[in-house]
């Protein structure tokens, strides 16, 4: 079994990706005696801004189960999300999961957190505050730090016909949100990351 993570760098536009993607033998395990070479080498795509361009932990993980639009190992379609591709997260920000960006593994929606106001390691958080989703149409979202457990697990699966409400605003740069103890951060108009300054993690 391989990652979705690793699966997706022939589609991203980054010559570092598409590298990484040729240097990856899919005939032995993510952590066979090759790949586990690539784990310290994750594309700068798979980590949250403001954080190590460096590093081997993702911070984008999937949300996998029967209802969501990661059926564990089969495949869901666009009409089998009844709640509409706008009300349904198909992926979410992490920081402290400890999962490899290779790793095979990622959030279950019935063992997960689903809280998402103290930075659970196991569910949602970002030092980008609110934290962020993607949705299965493709926009980015901002949760609402107020979200309920039960709203957010609406929001995950793809057919119990509730839609997002007010709890999830659309962002066009996900850059522009402020970081736990900063007050500002973005993209610098130099198009360097600096000034960023230490996080609160």
């Amino acid at each position: 079994m391989h990652s979705w993570r690793v699966l997706v760098l022939p589609f991203l536009s980054d010559h570092y990706a598409s590298q990484t993607y040729d240097a990856y033998d899919f005939s032995e395990p993510w952590n066979g005696p090759n790949n586990s070479l690539l784990i310290g080498k994750r594309p700068p795509v798979f980590g949250l801004y403001g954080g190590d361009n460096e590093g081997s932990h993702t911070n984008y993980l999937a949300v996998v189960g029967k209802d969501t639009v990661w059926p564990f190992a089969e495949s869901a379609s666009y009409k089998d999300v009844r709640d509409g591709t706008s009300n349904t997260i198909m992926f979410v920000e992490n920081v402290g999961s400890g999962i490899a960006w290779t790793e095979p593994r990622d959030l279950n929606v019935d063992t997960m957190s689903m809280t998402i106001d103290d930075d659970p390691a196991d569910g949602i958080s970002s030092w980008l505050q609110p934290p962020g989703v993607a949705m299965a149409d493709g926009s980015m979202r901002a949760l609402d730090l107020t979200t309920t457990a039960s709203e957010l697990r609406s929001m995950l699966v793809k057919n119990d016909g509730q839609g997002v409400g007010g709890k999830a605003t659309e962002m066009q740069d996900g850059r522009n949100r402020p970081m736990r103890g900063i007050q500002k951060v973005g993209p610098d108009p130099s198009g360097s990351d600096g000034g960023v300054g230490e996080l609160d993690r």
